[in-house]
Order: C-alpha cells, then sequence, then structure tokens
C-alpha cells in the first residue's frame, strides 16, 4: 500500500471564490476529491480539514466537502487506511499525530495537502459596506476592556483602527482587500497603548504576548466590487419541458437582496428579447418553439444585475433527461424524462459506483417527473443514471 501513488484532484466549488484581489481561496465551502488511493474491502478513505496555525484537526469525513468554515488558514488532506479508524484522526487531535502514524509504519496512506499549499478561507462583503464582527467568552471583570484590531493584510501590517465596537467603516479600511481582524482583552494600559491607529501590529502582539492579555484571531475578511454580487454568486436555471408549456425554474445563491427577476428568451437569431418581469424563482412559457433557449437576469436592490446560464428546451419523443433540479440540493431532488410508454429504473449512485437509492417508473408517453427525498444521504456528489434498458443517462449532482 505505500507504494500507491497519492493525488489529490478537485472536483469543484458550490460558490463561485475567486475575486479579483485572487488573495483568498474559498469564502467557507469547498468540494474535494482524490484518486489513486486503495479501494478493496476494509479501506477507509477520508478528508481531512486542519487549522495550519495550530496543526488541530478541524474537521474530518468522507465527502470532501467542507461547509461554514470559519476564517483562517487551513490545508486538507486525504488520508486512505485499512481497518478501525486511528485514534489519532480525530477532530481536535493534532495532524502531526496523523503523520507520526504513518512514519511508524501503520497500514495508513496519506495525500500532499491540497494544491501543496495553504487555503485561506474568508468573510466577504461588497465595497463600501461595513466590516462587523464579534466575540464571546472573554473576561468583562474589573477594568477589563475588548478591542477590535483591523489591520491591514498582507503588506504593512500596520493597524487602521481598532475600537470596542467590532464595526469598521469604509473610512476605516479604505479600500477594497484583504484585512484581518483581531479581538483583544486586557486590563493593561501598556497593552492597549500599542492598538492605536497606524501602529505596528507585530508590536501590538510583542505586548500581548508580554502581559495578561487575551487574544482571538485573526478572522479574514476580503472587502470587493466583485464580491457584489460575484463573490457569494450562483444563479442556476434549469428547464423542463411538459405538455402545453416550457417550465423555468432557477435557484439563486447570493448575499445580496433581489429586486426582481427578467426573463429573456431567444429570437432565433442569437438575440434574446424581453419576454417578462418577475418577483418569484420560476415562469412558464406558453409560446413555445421546437427548440427555445433561455436565460435570466437577477436585478438586485444594490442597483447590480447579472445573468445566468443559458438553458435550451427541446420538444422531441427520444428518451432523455430534460430537467434536473435544484442542483446542487440540500433535500429534495426533482428530474424530468422525455420517454415513451415503458418501464424505466433510476438509480442515485456514490462516487464507488453504488447504487444508494433506486426504484422504478412506469413512464407515460411524453414528459414524466420524479422527485426523489436526498435528505438522509452524506453532503457528497452523486450520479443520477435513468435508463429505459436501452439507453443509459448520467447526470452529476451535489448533495450539501
Amino acid at each position: 500500500m505505500k507504494d500507491i501513488v497519492k493525488i489529490l484532484l478537485l472536483i469543484g466549488f458550490l460558490i463561485v471564490g475567486k475575486l479579483s484581489q485572487a488573495q483568498c481561496d474559498f469564502y467557507g465551502l469547498a468540494l474535494v476529491s482524490s484518486s489513486g488511493f486503495e479501494a478493496g474491502a476494509g479501506f477507509t478513505q477520508e478528508f481531512v480539514l486542519v487549522d495550519e496555525r495550530s496543526g488541530l484537526i478541524k474537521v474530518v469525513n468522507s465527502t470532501g466537502l467542507f461547509s461554514n468554515v470559519t476564517p483562517g488558514n487551513y490545508k486538507i488532506y486525504a488520508v486512505n487506511y485499512d481497518g478501525a479508524r486511528p485514534s489519532t484522526l480525530a477532530v481536535a487531535s493534532l495532524w502531526s499525530g496523523v503523520e507520526a502514524f504513518d512514519l511508524a509504519g501503520n497500514c495508513i496512506d496519506i495525500s500532499a495537502p491540497y494544491l501543496n499549499r495553504t487555503l485561506l478561507f474568508c468573510d466577504q462583503i461588497c465595497s463600501g459596506d461595513p466590516i462587523v464582527v464579534s466575540s464571546s467568552g472573554f473576561y468583562t471583570g474589573g477594568s477589563s476592556t475588548q478591542n477590535y484590531v483591523l489591520v491591514a493584510n498582507p503588506s504593512s501590517g500596520n493597524i487602521l483602527d481598532s475600537n470596542l465596537a467590532g464595526t469598521f467603516t469604509s473610512s476605516e479600511y479604505g479600500a477594497d482587500g484583504v484585512y484581518d481582524i483581531y479581538a483583544v482583552n486586557t486590563e493593561d494600559v501598556a497593552v492597549n497603548g500599542t492598538l492605536g491607529t497606524g501602529s505596528s501590529w507585530s508590536t501590538a502582539e510583542t505586548s500581548i504576548d508580554a502581559n495578561c492579555a487575551k487574544l482571538i484571531g485573526p478572522y479574514y475578511v476580503e472587502v470587493g466590487a466583485a464580491a457584489c454580487p460575484v463573490g457569494l454568486f450562483s444563479l442556476k436555471l434549469d428547464g423542463v419541458v411538459k405538455s402545453h408549456s416550457n417550465e423555468l425554474h432557477w435557484n439563486l445563491i447570493s448575499s445580496n437582496a433581489v429586486n426582481y427577476y427578467e426573463i429573456y428568451k431567444s429570437n432565433g437569431n442569437g438575440e434574446f428579447i424581453f419576454l417578462e418581469k418577475v418577483t418569484k424563482d420560476n415562469f412558464s412559457d406558453e409560446d413555445y418553439s421546437v427548440i427555445d433557449n433561455y436565460k435570466v437576469k437577477v436585478v438586485f436592490k444594490n442597483g447590480k444585475s447579472k445573468y445566468s446560464n443559458v438553458v435550451s428546451l427541446e420538444r422531441n419523443d427520444e428518451f432523455n433527461i430534460l430537467s434536473v433540479y435544484p442542483n446542487p440540493t440540500t433535500d429534495l431532488l426533482t428530474f424530468s424524462i422525455q420517454a415513451k410508454d415503458e418501464n424505466i429504473r433510476w438509480s442515485i449512485i456514490n462516487t464507488l459506483g453504488q447504487p444508494i437509492k433506486s426504484d422504478y417508473l412506469n413512464a407515460v408517453d411524453g414528459i414524466n417527473t420524479v422527485t426523489i427525498d436526498l435528505s438522509a444521504l452524506p453532503e457528497a456528489m452523486y450520479h443520477l443514471n435513468v435508463t429505459n434498458g436501452v439507453k443509459i443517462i448520467q447526470h452529476k449532482i451535489v448533495k450539501f
């Protein structure tokens, strides 16, 4: 087993993550997978999220999906072992213990960290919006004060502002970029004296370490125009052909409040024409053709807007999956198929090729719709397989 090549590969992100500054890798959500490990009987493959600063294991799972990760520096590893999980591979344990277990010659393989580097998970706000943070668990007696400190990252490392409220406006941070925020709790006057605007954060840290002061952080925040709405944005449009209409459905992930949606349809000459303005997340078009192309424009209350993907709906008599929505999903998944009067079998398949759920459908000639409850399944990537015994259709889905 020790000779097996270990490779950690990216599958995808459920939320678009990169900003123009490209200093933050992820915004609280990442999905990875691995290949090249032993997959025989008795072997288990798991993924591990490690806090780089403390070396502590924060999450261990079999899905490779890490969501709602607190902003900070992390590494992601894939681990493959035979038999019971090693006692060192546990949340709140040191990752170095897993490495020592490996070096001791036990039957375990460890991948290199994902991308061979540290990943920076950031919170994210739009340009001009205030940064708001809070903390708990500090000592509040006597003359103790709790200061929040805003530090420039990664250039000067100087303190941009400090206050007791934990709110920093654009007049304090000044421009788009990545910022570090710390919470400092102390009764020491000398420590508080190092937290002034323009002071060196390294000097303040030295004073905090030398005196009776408590420190939490850093908490990473990225401010950028691209974050509004692109950074925390996903608009997925799906559609289904029904007997007397084309039905559109879409799923929006965004940190910004929605004003309305605009529906557009291709005129057949490569141009999209405006159909209607709606405030709901679905639309029915009864004026359909053999082939219709649609897209949706979301208009936010801050005045910004963004288009969805283009979905093409075609009416034909061939066996085919017409739509799968919502995807990603947290519980219910609905798919529609074009079929004849025939028996259909559908299956939910995991990444090992194993069927997790399956059932039969006595399809009728035309459009058939099936809803599957995935709420009990672990967060991971799966495949939906649908077959009529002659043709097999596969569609990738994500459960989170």
